[in-house]
């Protein structure tokens, strides 16, 4: 099963219910872009674990050691609690042989708790994206899970200012806040009033329609003319990278 898909409150453990993940690090991505061929030189991985408690183990900390395996093969072995600094809580193999495509494996857990594992991606020095490996560690041993890199937008699409708005931009017409995440038909709330409001403004968003909050089909089809209108290829209908630098420039 596709640890995305899972439920951010799915297991108990001896120490509770885990709290919930970051939105960021639950939800794919809503993509508006093509593939792309990665520099492996420019990639840098924070792999990290997530302790039920909360506390976060990452990669260049003192909670985890790292050994190179083989030319693109990292061992990951994290120190969970820091009681004793035995560094064989979680052990991941990575293998990044192929930055478009990496792949990380369950190789040994002797710890008692339960963790999540993430994963942190950057790019040319720039954070691009982060995502969950797994759920629960107990649940990962011997698992493998691979990320193809050159699939996410967030590691392909470069900044967009030099992206020029349409004609119909109006001063009048921007977002009350700026958007902090990617967002996907079928999400409801303030955030979405918001880039419904706007698109109303500038003359995507039916002016017959009240912004209800909720993505729908009405507020897919304006997004979708926003879209075309700056020359966003594919018009998905979804607010990705690309098309969320865009509304960002319609803040005060």
């Amino acid at each position: 099963m596709d640890p995305l898909a899972l439920n951010a409150t799915s297991y108990l453990n001896p120490d509770g219910l885990l709290p919930p993940m970051a939105q960021a690090l639950v939800e794919a991505p809503y993509a508006d872009g093509p593939m792309c061929e990665l520099t492996c030189e420019q990639v840098a991985y924070d792999l990290y674990i997530i302790n039920p408690d909360g506390t976060e183990r990452h990669t260049g900390s003192s909670y985890v050691r790292t050994t190179e395996m083989a030319p693109g093969e990292v061992l990951y072995a994290f120190e969970d609690s820091g009681k004793d600094f035995d560094y064989n809580d979680v052990e991941i193999l990575m293998d990044a042989s192929d930055c478009q495509n990496i792949a990380m494996t369950m190789t040994s857990l002797s710890a008692g708790w339960h963790h999540r594992v993430a994963l942190a991606v950057a790019y040319g020095g720039v954070r691009r994206f982060e995502t969950l490996v797994w759920m629960d560690t107990h649940a990962a041993i011997g698992g493998t899970t691979q990320v193809a890199l050159n699939s996410r937008l967030e590691m392909c699409v470069e900044p967009v200012e030099e992206t020029p708005m349409a004609a119909s931009e109006e001063s009048s017409c921007v977002l009350e806040q700026p958007i902090a995440r990617q967002i996907s038909p079928g999400e409801s709330g303030d955030q979405v009033r918001d880039v419904q409001r706007v698109l109303q403004c500038l003359g995507y968003f039916p002016e017959d329609e009240d912004p209800t909050g909720f993505y729908g089909q009405v507020t897919i089809g304006a997004v979708r003319a926003f879209q075309e209108a700056n020359g966003l290829v594919p018009t998905t209908g979804g607010i990705g990278p690309r098309t969320t630098a865009l509304l960002n420039g319609l803040t005060p």
